[in-house]
Formats: C-alpha cells, structure tokens, sequence
C-alpha cells in the first residue's frame, strides 16, 4: 500500500483515541460526547458516513492483508536488488495493523457511547422511582399512624385496607427499583470492561508508533545501503522504480 494512505490512518487513529478518552472523561464531558454518537445511528446522513468509512477501512485492510501475503515469500528470500519489495512489505504491515486497530476503535467507540447513554438513563429512572417510593412511604406513614374518628372500628377498617392497598404499591415500586438498580450495575460493568478495552488499545498504540520508527529507520539504512552498492547503472534503475511508485 502506497504511503500516501498511511498518514490519514495513523490520523484517523489519534482522532478516534481522543474521542475514546472522552467517553472515560467525566459524566458533564463523556455523556454530551455519548449522545452524539448514538444520534449517528438514527441520523441517516452521520450513519451513511461511518458506513462509508468502515468499508473504506475494510477495504484497505483486505488490500494490505493481500500485499502481506503476496511478499511474504519474496522478502523471505529477498537480497539487496528486492529491497523495494522489502519495504513495500513493510509498509504493508504498518497499514494493516493501522486498518485494523482504526476499525476497532470506530466499533468500540459507539458500543461505548451507547452504555453510557444507558447508564444515564437507567440512573435517571432510579432516581425518580426513589422520589415515588420515599413519597409513598410518607403517605404510608401517615395514614397508619391517623387516628381513629367517630365511627370508631369502620374508620380503623376502612384506614387498614387502603394502608394495605398503599403497601402492596410500595412493595411493587420497591421491586422496580431493584430491578433499576440490576440495570444500573450491569451498566457500570459494560463500562468498565469498555474502558479496559480502550487502555489496552492506547498500549498496542504505542507499540505501532515504535513499529513506525523502526520502519523508518529500516527505510533509511536501506536506501543508504542502496547508495553505497556502488553499481551506478542498478542505483539509477532501483531509483527509477521507487520513483515510479511514488507517482503511483
């Protein structure tokens, strides 16, 4: 793969780190950032564009994956005069794992998105159950604790089934909450595992970026070995190649 892709991937790669680190960002910054990822998927134009970009992604990889497995055997048995081949092996891999590692990021970046919004929500609902069940239990309270009136044993009997009757709703709202609450946990847990992904992703990161600099590096020794092969005929037409393939 030409080289001219590889700065937009290594790119793309840092945009989507950073909006990764956004997400574990505090809930006043992570959350804005969350819902407008999820509104990606109901908005049909920011859909098409991430579809567009996730096959683009897919593409490039399927290509690179090809061009490592067609130099697999000549860098195997390469020599000085298929060093060209040598670094377009190179290359290749450093594309492959950039296509890769940017696909990942695009799909764990939504699912992310979409656990926080979630969560958020599931905590908003609990809240709000709180209120009822602490408003219910006052309401309980008082009813049980009102005293008898003039009719005597009919005003206490008629005090003791609505007591029951606000007792079994205090029971069903208590059994919501738990199940809110369920919810809440298995979202945090969503989260977490979420937020292990990404710093396992930001380690493998670093470990392209060293990658890169070694190809460089490698590039660079390689062209000077190609300088000092001293046969001015090959150095002219080993130039000419790589020229033409930087116009391609």
């Amino acid at each position: 793969m030409d080289t001219i892709f590889q700065l937009p991937l290594f790119t793309l790669v840092l945009l989507q780190l950073l909006l990764a680190l956004g997400l574990l960002a505090p809930k006043s910054i992570s959350l804005p950032i969350a819902q407008l990822l999820k509104k990606t998927k109901t908005n049909t134009a920011a859909n098409s564009v991430v579809w567009t970009v996730t096959v683009v992604l897919a593409g490039l990889l399927v290509s690179s994956f090809l061009e490592l497995l067609r130099g697999f055997e000549r860098v195997k048995h390469a020599d000085v005069r298929e060093v060209v081949s040598t670094i377009d092996y190179l290359r290749a891999q450093l594309s492959c794992a950039l296509c890769a590692f940017n696909l990942a990021l695009l799909f764990l970046s939504r699912a992310l998105g979409e656990a926080l919004v979630a969560w958020n929500h599931s905590n908003k609902n609990l809240e709000a159950m709180q209120r009822q069940v602490k408003g219910l239990q006052a309401e309980y309270q008082r009813v049980t604790e009102k005293p008898k009136g003039a009719e005597g044993e009919d005003t206490g009997a008629a005090g003791d089934s609505e007591a029951d009757a606000l007792k079994k709703k205090v029971d069903k709202l208590i059994g919501e909450k738990t199940k809110l609450q369920e919810a809440g946990e298995a979202a945090e847990k969503a989260k977490a595992a979420a937020e292990a992904s990404v710093t396992a992703m930001k380690s493998q990161l670093k470990g392209f970026d060293a990658e890169y600099d070694r190809v460089r590096e490698e590039n660079a020794f390689l062209k000077r070995k190609l300088a000092g092969h001293g046969d001015p005929q090959y150095l002219a037409e080993v130039q000419g190649n790589v020229g033409g393939k930087k116009d391609d």
